[in-house]
């Protein structure tokens, strides 16, 4: 606060006009300020469409040729594992140079030679989009968390065959 009686002085009040709402204390403007970010945070984060993991309809934007190609290779090269896709594809923001960004999940993280062999199905396949391949159990929480916010499920686990017994 400017003291009038000397010039370029600024004196502060020990104890401020508690009534006047221009003069709400430090710790109350950066609480506010602190809930505001927050909720913009929180607006801004990807949403998760709640029906998604559970549709059996794939809402990816990828023509039905190339999302057959997908579905061939991880079902010759990944069967056991559910494969997810997530990003510019699912999120309905893909230009068309856009990845197709995928993560594997299998019951334990996936030997390295299969990832690659993985990989390098998806290079050498006829798709005009590069795919990028992780695994679950190697990314880090924080990007799980991002993954999980919003996905489609490409491929299932295939459920083993029963053994069967012989009887003697």
């Amino acid at each position: 606060m400017h003291d009038p009686r000397i010039p370029g002085k600024t004196t502060f009040l020990a104890f401020p006009d508690r009534s006047n709402p221009l003069n709400e204390s430090h710790e109350a403007r950066t609480a506010a300020r602190r809930r505001r970010s927050a909720k913009q945070r929180r607006a801004s984060f990807p949403q998760r469409n709640p029906s998604s993991h559970h549709s059996a309809r794939v809402m990816i934007n990828l023509g039905p040729e190339p999302l057959a190609t997908v579905h061939q290779i991880l079902a010759s090269e990944v069967s056991e594992c559910e494969v997810r896709a997530f990003g510019s594809r699912v999120n309905g923001n893909p230009k068309p140079y856009s990845d197709l960004d995928i993560v594997v999940q299998g019951p334990a993280r996936l030997p390295i030679g299969r990832l690659a062999a993985l990989r390098e199905a998806f290079a050498e396949s006829d798709l005009r989009i590069r795919v990028d391949v992780i695994d679950w159990h190697a990314s880090s929480q924080a990007f799980q968390i991002i993954i999980a916010s919003n996905f489609e499920i490409l491929q299932r686990p295939a459920i083993p065959a029963p053994a069967t017994v012989k009887s003697s």
